[in-house]
């Protein structure tokens, strides 16, 4: 048993995932697709030690910030409690740990969270415990931690394949992180908390009130985006990838409205950044906007763009923070412990 540490970056969502066909093992109603993400001007990652040195009789987990070592709120610990078990039984071990989880940018406001922790948890538990799993096995497991968690395990573009069981619902990298070095990814926070509604209970919603035909049509339609996709970025496209990344963005956006009751996740401030897009490219500049579930937005440029975007961005009262991003790779191991 030893110690050891991993970092992982979010992911932000191009064809979304939101539906489970089985709510315990995590398996999608839709493929999705999806760029990891590195913080240019803020790093954008998540660090988690798990220190597997002791005879711990209780795993002891902790979060690292500004005051140090603190608890987490009783939602944060049952949830990484959920995920250790599961860990455990595919390690096929009983062992106790402690655990310490270091964010670089907040938790549960829609900036894919959960992903980078499932992904940098399940590798330095896995490698703690001197447990080696298939990359099969690897992604089966984050999945069930945290599903976009298995596209935050690669760099670049990645597609998470809904597949029709569990042994072949896996994500797999399309592009690496250096296939297209001059796209840019802007994400504006415009509210700074958690969002609305979280995206598990968002989801799950979704799936048991929208209507049938609407929901079917969200399912079908996202293998033919993803295609679409993957050819534009294959051609360096970012007109065309943005066109299908907002078509994408409307699509997810209807059937969180017709949802019972209705998922509304936009905030005044987004439907701004929403407006001032429209604009930029009424002056021939090339930016793109969507959101994940919350009210911030993601939108996706070039280094040609940037520079005015970024600019009209930080102009505005209402974006409180701007991360400028390019397409970042998978999560390491690294010596840095948070023990």
């Amino acid at each position: 048993m030893s110690i050891a540490t991993y970092e992982a970056r979010p992911n932000t969502p191009l064809v979304y995932y939101w539906g489970k066909l089985d709510e315990e093992l995590f398996l999608p109603t839709r493929s999705s697709f999806s760029v990891t993400i590195e913080g240019i001007n803020y790093p954008l990652k998540v660090k988690t030690t798990v220190d597997a040195t002791k005879d711990y009789s209780r795993d002891e987990i902790f979060i690292y910030g500004e005051k140090g070592l603190t608890k987490p709120n009783e939602d944060v610990e049952n949830e990484i409690r959920r995920q250790l078990a599961i860990l455990k039984h595919y390690a096929e071990t009983p062992k106790g740990v402690r655990v310490v989880s270091y964010s670089t940018f907040p938790m549960g406001a829609g900036l894919a969270g959960s992903a980078a922790e499932a992904a940098s948890l399940a590798l330095a538990f896995f490698d703690a415990v001197q447990y080696n799993p298939s990359e099969r096995i690897l992604n089966q497991a984050v999945r069930q931690l945290s599903g976009s968690g298995t596209r935050s395990l690669y760099g670049g573009f990645v597609k998470w394949d809904k597949g029709e069981s569990s042994e072949d619902s896996i994500a797999k990298q399309i592009f690496d992180e250096n296939y297209w070095p001059d796209f840019r990814i802007l994400v504006a926070v415009v509210e700074e908390g958690k969002k609305k509604v979280p995206s598990r209970l968002g989801m799950k919603t979704t799936v048991q009130t929208c209507p049938p035909e609407l929901y079917k049509f969200f399912c079908d339609v996202s293998e033919i985006h993803i295609n679409e996709m993957i050819e534009s970025i294959k051609n360096r496209d970012l007109k065309r990838l943005g066109e299908l990344y907002e078509l994408e963005n409307q699509i997810f956006r209807t059937v969180c409205l017709y949802s019972k009751p209705s998922l509304d996740y936009y905030s005044p401030a987004t439907h701004r950044v929403f407006e001032m897009v429209k604009e930029l490219r009424d002056y021939d500049i090339d930016v793109y906007a969507g959101t994940q579930a919350g009210p911030n937005v993601n939108l996706l440029t070039d280094v040609r763009n940037l520079e005015r975007v970024r600019s009209k961005l930080e102009s505005q009262l209402y974006v409180k923070r701007l991360y400028v991003c390019k397409p970042g790779p998978g999560p390491k191991k690294i010596d840095d412990h948070l023990i």
